[in-house]
């Protein structure tokens, strides 16, 4: 039978409903229980419910990668462990879009504006990303003030320190610590007649096996990580996009969250709530007529 990475952490917290393990780093925890050639990434960086490990979402347990340890050469993990409210961790596209009718999205600005994105063969996410501004469908559907404005959004992988508690029934804190942190897409645009920073995770099904659902912490880490940045009277909107490649057209799935704001309180994972969404779908075809057409 397998061994499981986890057993020793979960046998610590098997006879509570709610606790933390560590935070410890990895690589020490695995050498300590005799594992050894372990992708440390997999295992605790977790970007999606399907994705964490089978032991942990038996026992309502979720993994954080918390950065650098103490030595500065291994990476710090904690297990969270709250009886029955594991999916307090994640975003499921079934309960955010479900029953949310799909609409058709038919761009009016010109098609040179986003032509370079339909003809090449295969798109990263932030390429994703950046077809929806540019075709005006994501500012549609942020109702921007302006949603065909030229938006040139910013992206980041850099490492960033800050903290966080992990869920509203806990009072521990945990620490981030110079751990790396990629952001998708950031922007700023008016909306309501007031500047707001919009800060998007994309996920895609296009080129690998479809997720259902993404780690709050992928929207949390980011927002945590610019916000000592950003002006005070500067709102801060995370949003989650999910984009799929089908049949002549790209389906956009877009959740608009809110958070509590970090300066005047220190911020639960769990606290990242959807308010609104919205479901487009992007038709490609137009793109064989002649394009003087559309330029």
């Amino acid at each position: 039978m397998e061994k499981d990475i986890f057993k020793a952490a979960l046998d610590e917290l098997a006879h509570i409903d709610i606790g933390i393990f560590g935070p410890k780093s990895f690589q020490e925890y695995a050498k300590v229980n005799h594992f050894d050639r372990l992708n440390t990434r997999s295992l605790i960086s977790v970007d999606f419910y399907e994705r964490l490990h089978r032991s942990l979402r038996k026992n309502s347990a979720m993994v954080f990668r918390l950065g650098k340890s103490t030595d500065g050469r291994t990476t710090n993990f904690a297990i969270v462990k709250v009886k029955n409210r594991l999916k307090d961790f994640f975003l499921c596209d079934k309960d955010i879009f479900l029953n949310k009718e799909i609409t058709t999205f038919l761009p009016v600005t010109s098609l040179k504006k986003f032509y370079q994105y339909l003809i090449l063969p295969e798109l990263s996410e932030s390429s994703f990303v950046n077809l929806g501004l540019a075709s005006g469908l994501i500012g549609t559907a942020i109702e921007l003030d302006d949603p065909e404005a030229m938006i040139i959004p910013a992206t980041c992988k850099s490492t960033f320190t800050f903290e966080f508690k992990p869920h509203s029934l806990l009072p521990s804190i945990l620490k981030h610590d110079n751990g790396q942190v990629e952001i998708d897409s950031i922007f700023i645009e008016k909306r309501n007649g007031k500047e707001s920073l919009f800060l998007i995770e994309a996920k895609s099904s296009y080129k690998r096996e479809a997720f259902n659902s993404l780690a709050k912490h992928k929207l949390v880490y980011p927002l945590l990580a610019i916000y000592p940045k950003i002006p005070k009277d500067l709102p801060i909107i995370p949003i989650y996009v999910k984009v799929k490649k089908i049949e002549d057209g790209v389906s956009f799935d877009l959740a608009e969250c809110e958070f509590p704001n970090p300066r005047k309180e220190l911020p639960t994972i769990d606290q990242l709530k959807v308010v609104r969404c919205a479901r487009y779908f992007l038709p490609l075809n137009f793109s064989k007529l002649s394009n003087s057409s559309f330029i």
